[in-house]
């Protein structure tokens, strides 16, 4: 299964990578810490599973945007420069971010869960999905 994880958070990569290590050992996981490296990876890759923090970046080094991630999912949803992944998992700590995100992309293909450091029931709910994303 190949795997991309968009998120500008070097902790949260690394504890997202190590589930994904443990749930599926023979999975390629890529990495973006923005959305324009993101954007690249997309153009050129077909993915099995996208895991994407909403609140990102446009460029390494730039202030994170609220709605990066959700931009990204739009261009990804209506653009046939990118290569669509088959499923994406959202993960972000911001509640108003996670309405909108159901508002826009829950189509069982593409799901949200609320990533907060200090709780287990995302790591929990994120294995059972890769499975998901397997069969797809």
């Amino acid at each position: 299964m190949k795997i991309l994880i968009v998120d500008d958070t070097p902790s949260k990569v690394s504890e997202v990578r190590a589930i994904l290590v443990e749930a599926d050992h023979g999975c390629s996981i890529d990495v973006a810490n923005a959305g324009l490296a993101a954007r690249e990876r997309l153009a050129t890759t077909q993915y099995d599973l996208l895991i994407l923090d909403i609140k990102l970046p446009m460029r390494d080094g730039d202030e994170p945007d609220r709605k990066g991630g959700m931009t990204l999912l739009t261009e990804i949803a209506l653009s046939s420069r990118f290569l669509r992944p088959s499923h994406v998992i959202a993960l972000t700590g911001f509640s108003d971010l996670r309405s909108d995100f159901h508002a826009k992309f829950n189509d069982g293909h593409w799901t949200i869960d609320t990533y907060e450091p200090s709780e287990f029931g995302w790591r929990d709910r994120l294995k059972p999905r890769l499975s998901t994303s397997r069969a797809h």
